[in-house]
């Protein structure tokens, strides 16, 4: 008895020791997690301002969860000082910078964001100082001294950077309009440039814009896209058609083989934005082609002129192959609801209305002859689709015909049929035609 309590006894004490060894553990690995972890080691920035009200504690509140942060990028990184003392001189010692102004917080961005060997490991491009000198905002601020322009912060946030993927960032795609009206879209702040303020208006009602902030397509252009993101500069003359093509450059390819693409090279116009308009982009329609409003043919050309009739003739063309495929599908989906294989023609009907589609980029090169190929292609496709929608128009009436003969007849057996059932079922209808007595 007394060895079985020893043994009990001694298993206890071991069980009591491994909890003890599996508690201290726990705890240090949760100790060395906190001590190894990006800014958990003691820093008096973070330590002070987090305790600090509006303004300057907020600058905490906004690295945390930023993207800084997360990359263990500290107060000391961008401002300097010792974070590790918790006396103020010491804290605030050689190399604190502070609050930096515009010009000085370019450089620092810059000090980590153009040095590839730190951008490495992140893949990030490390073009975006070299860019910004370049573009107007750059400029102004270098040579002029201009504190008015934007810099990364302006952009990009102080402390509560977020990468662009993130909904919240001010640089995601879907918020880039809205980023760059905080300033253009402010008449006191572009007082100074004499530059309009509307385009954000102006770009809400075109068809990019209503795309982007409406149905949520990404894929449609923004600010940065036409001006450029760090090196942002308004198109030059000689540019807008190859700015405009990194998108449509089937429609660019064709501009470049036309009189426009000469006469923006001898005169500066027209440009896209001449007939398409900037930031209000509208749909293309072929009244462009007829008039004199605003960015149709008849505002540059009179119409007397050449270049005019070139202008409906293009249109004559390109809207009667889209008026012979509107009928041409609608009699096709007539023949499908009424019960017709149409598969066949449904092939011919996705040629033709390529060749339509693609007579008006053609038509960009302003080539009657070359938009007149497409269109002859489609109206020839549309012409087999019409024939064979003919026959089976004539093979649909043909079937409801016969069909009708044979529910005719079909009726009028049945009703033979009941008539003499009924006569047969009946015994005294014999008597009163006349049949022989018994």
């Amino acid at each position: 008895m007394a060895v079985v309590d020893g043994e009990g006894g001694g298993s206890g004490r071991r069980a009591r020791w491994r909890c003890l060894l599996l508690w201290a553990t726990a705890w240090l690995t949760i100790l060395a997690g906190l001590l190894l972890a990006p800014g958990a080691l003691a820093d008096s920035c973070v330590d002070c301002h987090r305790q600090l009200g509006r303004g300057l504690g907020e600058a905490v509140h906004g690295w945390q969860g930023s993207i800084h942060q997360e990359a263990g990028v500290t107060c000391s990184g961008c401002h300097g000082g010792n974070p590790a003392s918790f006396e103020r001189a010491k804290a605030m010692g050689a190399g604190f910078v502070g609050r930096p102004g515009p010009r000085q917080a370019v450089q620092l961005c810059a000090r980590c964001h153009a040095d590839p060997r730190a951008m490495r490991q992140y893949n990030l491009r490390t073009d975006q100082y070299s860019e910004y000198l370049t573009s107007a905002h750059g400029r102004r601020l270098m040579a002029r001294e201009d504190s008015g322009v934007a810099t990364c912060l302006s952009c990009h946030g102080a402390h509560e950077i977020l990468s662009p993927a993130s909904p919240r960032s001010r640089v995601n795609r879907g918020n880039v309009p809205a980023m760059c009206a905080g300033c253009h879209a402010d008449p006191q702040r572009m007082r100074s440039s004499r530059i309009r303020t509307d385009q954000m208006t102006a770009y809400q009602r075109g068809v990019h814009g209503r795309l982007l902030l409406e149905a949520g397509d990404r894929r449609v252009p923004t600010c940065a896209d036409c001006h450029g993101i760090h090196g942002a500069v308004p198109p030059g003359v000689g540019e807008v058609a190859n700015v405009c093509g990194t998108c449509h450059f089937v429609i660019a390819r064709y501009f470049r083989e036309g009189a426009h693409a000469q006469a923006v090279h001898d005169i500066g116009v027209p440009k896209c934005i001449s007939c398409h308009a900037a930031h209000d982009v509208v749909p293309a329609g072929l009244d462009l082609y007829a008039g004199n409003g605003p960015g149709r043919c008849g505002s540059c050309h009179p119409e007397a002129s050449e270049p005019f009739r070139v202008g409906l003739a293009i249109q004559s063309l390109i809207a009667g192959a889209q008026e012979g495929l509107t009928r041409t599908q609608a009699e096709i989906a007539r023949l499908h609801r009424e019960g017709t294989d149409v598969r066949e023609l449904e092939g011919l009907i996705v040629e033709a209305k390529a060749a339509v589609i693609e007579a008006k980029p053609v038509a960009h090169a302003l080539q009657v002859a070359a938009v007149k190929v497409r269109t002859n292609r489609a109206l020839r496709l549309l012409a087999r689709v019409d024939e064979r929608a003919r026959s089976l128009r004539r093979e649909l009436e043909g079937r409801r015909r016969a069909l009708t003969v044979a529910l005719s007849l079909t009726l009028g057996i049945m009703g033979l049929l009941f008539i003499k059932r009924a006569s047969l079922r009946d015994p005294g209808s014999a008597e009163e035609s006349g049949g022989p007595e018994t």
